[in-house]
């Protein structure tokens, strides 16, 4: 399941456990947290991405992803890095569970349903290693994957949640290239940049809930001409700052190892 709605995922130092707050993933343990492949056990053309999460028993991905599966009918694979590519292995945990927040009511076609509450926890039958990837330092001393969720370049930004607008509205207002100053560029693609680079747009790929599985390093938000468009440096999860999101994914901390708060 290739598609336009994506998660903001952001890496630190600043805590000595798994954190998550304001939708961001804070860990002082770069092995904490893993990006896998989620995949319907009876179609390999229908998959998404996830990340897996503190004690590697829970997978946050989209809930368009999800949506409509059962728990027996969903792998989770394991990425590895191979020649500065991530690919990936046949090593996989089924589900045991799947969560999607009450209020989220769309589809599995995120294009015509966007919302605030596209996002899902999933537990897993075992653990699951949780450093299948290892992302480069960033800006400001973090390990970045960011990647912010919209619906369809054809409707109007009114249309879209206003977590979701703010978040896009401060990621193309960061940076000078024209093609990332107004909505008509920016397809919600996901693109692979060397954290050396300037905004020189690389080949674009990805996967609901999830970082782009290819290229390199650091993950930024492209527009249709595949410019980077600069990075978010702070995250929101698909729109975890309300209270009915954190509500949501504080039920969940005991199982999967982490914390949910404020900064």
């Amino acid at each position: 399941m290739r598609s336009f709605i994506w998660q903001s995922i952001l890496l630190g130092f600043a805590a000595t456990s798994t954190a998550i707050y304001q939708g961001a993933i804070v860990t002082s343990d770069p092995n904490a947290i893993g990006v896998v492949r989620v995949q319907s056990s009876s179609d390999t053309n229908d998959f998404g991405s996830g990340v897996v999460v503190g004690n590697g028993k829970c997978v946050i991905t989209a809930a368009h992803v999800v949506k409509g599966k059962t728990p027996g009918g969903l792998k989770v694979f394991k990425n590895k890095k191979e020649q500065n590519m991530i690919i990936r292995t046949d090593t996989s945990v089924t589900a045991s569970s799947i969560h999607i927040h009450p209020l989220y009511t769309g589809t599995s076609d995120p294009e015509e349903h966007p919302s605030a509450y596209d996002f899902a926890v999933v537990e897993l039958e075992s653990t699951m290693d949780t450093s299948p990837w290892k992302v480069s330092l960033t800006r400001g001393g973090y390990q970045d994957v960011t990647l912010y969720g919209w619906g369809s370049i054809s409707m109007s930004p009114a249309t879209f949640p206003a977590e979701l607008r703010s978040a896009v509205n401060k990621n193309r207002d960061v940076d000078s290239w024209s093609q990332c100053k107004g909505w008509s560029n920016i397809v919600g693609a996901i693109c692979i940049m060397n954290p050396s680079s300037s905004a020189q747009g690389l080949n674009c790929g990805g996967d609901s809930g999830g970082p782009a599985v290819t290229k390199e390093f650091v993950v930024g938000v492209a527009s249709a001409n595949n410019v980077i468009c600069g990075y978010q440096t702070a995250g929101l999860l698909a729109g975890l700052s309300g209270t009915n999101q954190e509500a949501f994914m504080r039920k969940y901390e005991n199982t999967c190892g982490f914390t949910f708060g404020s900064p």
